[in-house]
């Protein structure tokens, strides 16, 4: 999470929302995609060595996820966001040659460009020596410099290639990722960027108690706070209806039942044409 106080810890908040939002609407998109592809389930402020975001797949896979919209490549930050990619990699919920370490990043600097394309170089790269022969020698220095902020088992030969190779690095700034926010959210009447605005807003409230929404079959405890009306009344996973997880927002048991392509009515909402609804209070 970006470092707190001042204007620049709050656009780097807001850039941080704004990536985990990218997710919730493609969890709450119902157009058919590989399973890799389509998500299931959503964490903010996740519990573990990355405290970011994390994203699971319909395919179990996920992407553990570290938004920066503006990153130093040297300096304090900068290691310790290495540092905790490599406690994240060592960590036993990590499934390799599955999960994804993801680094999104609004800085286009050359640093980034050059890891990026790196990481991308260890696809069907058999060995270190292979893949170090395949960089450039601007490359080659930076992976050295990131490599002295990883632990010694990560440091040598292949550990560090299959730790490289586990690393995607996104580069979006803020007007990127709000320009190309239709293919992320879902198809309704309303236009995509309202929608994004509203899960955007959702994933600020649920940052601070550890927020979890899914799109399957879960007990709620709270709702996400926002409902889309689906154009056959099915959710991502092909379940009726959408719902959201909140687990540490102090309410329990399951929500009463939604009738398919409907929209969830609170005692006060903001109603719009196409069934979504912005709720301000919560009712079973």
């Amino acid at each position: 999470m970006p470092e707190r106080g001042g204007a620049t810890t709050q656009s780097g908040i807001y850039y941080h929302n704004s990536v985990a939002a990218q997710y919730l609407g493609r969890l709450l998109d119902t157009r058919s995609r590989p399973p890799r592809d389509r998500v299931v389930a959503v964490r903010v402020e996740a519990l573990g060595a990355l405290d970011d975001t994390v994203a699971t797949f319909a395919d179990d896979h996920r992407a553990y996820i570290q938004a920066k919209e503006v990153l130093r490549p040297r300096g304090d930050i900068w290691e310790r966001l290495w540092q905790s990619f490599a406690a994240q990699y060592a960590h036993a919920n990590f499934h390799r040659e599955q999960d994804r370490l993801v680094l999104y990043t609004g800085d286009a600097r050359d640093e980034y460009l050059d890891l990026r394309e790196a990481s991308e170089r260890t696809t069907a790269t058999v060995s270190y020596m292979e893949w170090s022969g395949r960089l450039t020698v601007r490359q080659r220095r930076l992976i050295e410099r990131i490599t002295t902020s990883l632990p010694q088992e990560l440091r040598e030969g292949d550990a560090r290639l299959a730790f490289f190779g586990h690393v995607d690095v996104e580069i979006a700034q803020l007007s990127s990722i709000e320009y190309d926010i239709v293919r992320w959210m879902p198809p309704t009447a309303e236009p995509a960027l309202t929608i994004f605005s509203l899960l955007r807003d959702r994933c600020g409230g649920q940052a601070h108690r550890r927020g979890s929404f899914n799109a399957g079959n879960c007990s709620g405890t709270a709702s996400l706070g926002v409902r889309a009306r689906f154009p056959h009344g099915e959710s991502n996973d092909g379940k009726a209806p959408w719902r959201a997880q909140c687990p540490t927002a102090g309410e329990s048991g399951p929500f009463r039942p939604i009738s398919p392509g409907s929209a969830h009515l609170a005692s006060s909402h903001i109603p719009s044409p196409c069934g979504i609804e912005y709720l301000n209070s919560y009712q079973r």
